[in-house]
């Protein structure tokens, strides 16, 4: 039976008694504490080490975003990834136990005693088109809590599907275009046979349909094709 899901007050009501008071307090800088604190470790050092190595001590171009991200992590002590990683396993043990417990017989049909279904865009629905000649604000560390970050700290199998499409008027084409419509899928952990079998179904029985290339999810027109360039 469906039912809604308010992580917030179930949060609230179920807790560890000695976690804080909220998500957002718990799992606040989390996420770029265990991304910064890991990156420059195991892949910025040695690689900029190597770069040097035959670059005559020069420094690689990198991207912004994680230029930010590991000068926020360079600025943490070492003991607060530590304290990340103890975060992320009190959500993970509750999530696990409250949320989406799974089944002992653990088989492929009955895994996850829940299914979540959640949209990305819940929190702002209707079509809000990012367009890519819009240029946006410069990269930030990425604090806070939100559903797409669930399958992170609680080591849950997440998988997007299409269900449907919407329309909006294009600021560009100065037409009619459409966007996919998604929802994502969430059981419990080590359920991941129980899921892709459940979209494979689904599929089957004609519910989801397979993404084709084009205007829409069921193809049509490329506007821009790479022999069209320059014409």
């Amino acid at each position: 039976t469906p039912s809604p899901l308010n992580l917030t007050s179930s949060w609230s009501a179920t807790k560890p008694s000695s976690a804080p008071a909220t998500l957002q307090e718990l799992l606040n800088t989390t996420y770029p504490i265990l991304i910064s604190k890991q990156q420059t470790r195991l892949v910025r050092d040695p690689f900029y080490a190597a770069y040097a190595g035959v670059h005559d001590g020069r420094l690689p171009f990198v991207d912004p975003a994680p230029l930010v991200r590991w000068a926020y992590g360079d600025t943490q002590p070492n003991s607060s990834l530590i304290e990340a990683r103890d975060n992320k396993t009190v959500f993970m043990d509750w999530f696990n136990s409250n949320v989406l417990p799974t089944n002992n017989n653990d088989t492929q049909e009955t895994c996850s005693e829940n299914i979540l279904l959640y949209s990305a865009n819940s929190e702002s629905p209707g079509v809000d088109p990012a367009y890519r000649n819009i240029y946006k604000d410069p990269p930030t560390v990425p604090f806070g809590f939100g559903t797409s970050r669930i399958s992170v700290f609680a080591e849950v199998p997440d998988f997007v599907v299409p269900v449907g499409e919407a329309g909006y008027e294009s600021v560009v084409t100065n037409h009619t275009e459409v966007l996919p419509v998604t929802v994502d899928l969430v059981v419990g952990r080590g359920c991941d046979g129980m899921l892709f079998n459940l979209i494979e179904d689904l599929t089957n029985a004609g519910i989801l349909s397979v993404s084709q290339t084009g205007q829409t999810i069921k193809g049509g027109e490329i506007l821009l094709k790479r022999g069209m360039v320059g014409l």
